[in-house]
């Protein structure tokens, strides 16, 4: 087992609630009323270290090395969350793209061209990078363990006793692996959140009950998304749709949570995009924050490969 014992920032003791995020944005995009309303509340930035080699997707956005980027997005994390008077700790493991290998046979050679035909046909894809002999060609570092990364998050806020993670809306791996250390978490007796995953939640907007709570609570297409990525933790979380508790931001918030996340100067036009694709705008994107209770018991999901999510 990888140790990740040289977490930057300090520890923040006298915290009780701690916002999980898998990567920088991710507390300011999905929890902003935790982050805005509860001034003693901790930020823990899981995957946040970076390779010795810079990556075909930070090559192919420019980016002079990973080690730049992954430093630019720590400042611009920092900016982020001042808007809120917050700091993060940072555990400085590597997410997925990072775990990859600096030439992963997928993006050189004639292969490469294999690999852009498989990008149409996700069955295939899937099936092909999950293939025993494939995995090694692929990961230089493996993903860490569910109870490593609950581990080490109680161990950077000793205190705690609540923890928000993410529901994994959108299947991201590194979102998954985050939300198997709350079910971990969870079976050991401490109070965990599940937070509806922006922009992935909202591909195809916000589900038509969020703006009409007290009507019937009818799945629709993106309801239909949320029930799907939640399957998995029913028996944690019951009926996902039932059991979601809407958090309605106020408008002097949610132009806050607006000017933090343009903090995030190099992912902003991907998020945009994104709340685009949904139909959706910063004022409307951001008005409301999803959360579900986890119930203590079984640990949910098996913990998920790395394949699940691999872009080739």
């Amino acid at each position: 087992m990888m140790s990740y014992s040289g977490a930057q920032s300090t520890q923040v003791p006298r915290a009780r609630t701690v916002v999980c995020s898998p990567h920088f944005d991710d507390a300011v995009l999905n929890c902003w009323s935790v982050l805005d309303r509860d001034g003693s509340c901790a930020v823990v930035n899981v995957f946040t270290g970076a390779p010795s080699f810079t990556s075909w997707g930070d090559r192919r956005n420019g980016a002079p090395s990973s080690a730049a980027q992954m430093q630019q997005r720590a400042l611009e994390d920092r900016e982020a969350l001042a808007v809120a008077g917050k700091t993060a700790i940072n555990l400085g493991m590597l997410e997925v793209q990072y775990r990859l290998r600096k030439n992963p046979f997928l993006h050189t050679g004639p292969l490469r061209l294999l690999s852009a035909t498989l990008k149409g046909m996700p069955l295939l894809r899937s099936a092909v990078v999950r293939l025993p002999f494939v995995r090694p060609m692929l990961y230089a570092t493996p993903a860490p363990e569910a109870e490593q990364i609950a581990e080490t998050i109680v161990q950077a806020v000793p205190g705690a006793s609540i923890f928000c993670v993410p529901a994994g809306i959108g299947g991201h791996r590194d979102h998954l692996l985050v939300r198997q250390a709350g079910a971990v978490l969870a079976s050991r007796g401490l109070t965990v959140r599940l937070y509806a995953d922006l922009p992935y939640a909202v591909i195809h907007g916000w589900p038509v009950w969020i703006s009409a709570p007290e009507g019937q609570r009818a799945t629709d297409r993106a309801s239909a998304l949320w029930a799907r990525h939640l399957q998995a933790l029913r028996p944690q979380v019951g009926e996902p749709i039932e059991h979601a508790r809407v958090v309605r931001l106020t408008p002097e918030e949610r132009a806050r949570k607006a000017e933090a996340v343009r903090r995030y100067t190099t992912q902003v036009a991907t998020i945009d995009a994104e709340l685009a694709r949904g139909g959706l705008d910063e004022e409307s994107a951001y008005a409301h924050e999803v959360y579900w209770d986890l119930q203590p018991g079984a640990r949910g999901t098996s913990q998920p490969s790395d394949q699940s999510r691999l872009s080739v």
